[in-house]
């Protein structure tokens, strides 16, 4: 049958999310956080409070902002 019209779509007994393992972060990086609604966006990174400035070398110097790798 198709994708379409398959019978389990909706069903949230086959709706089985994978998580993938945080590969080539250093455990001592990782921070458990809890946004309450877990796996529904995909979300790239997350900038927590208290964990200090970017240093300036990591900064544009005419408009402040983060520098992009080109």
């Amino acid at each position: 049958h198709f994708i379409q019209h398959c019978p389990t779509n909706g069903d949230p007994n086959y709706d089985i999310k994978k998580v993938k393992p945080p590969t080539g972060i250093p455990k001592s990086m990782l921070v458990a956080i809890d946004l309450g609604l877990p796996l529904k966006k995909k979300l790239r990174a997350c900038l927590l409070p208290g964990l200090g400035e970017l240093p300036a070398e990591l900064r544009c110097p005419l408009c402040k902002d983060v520098l992009k790798d080109a």
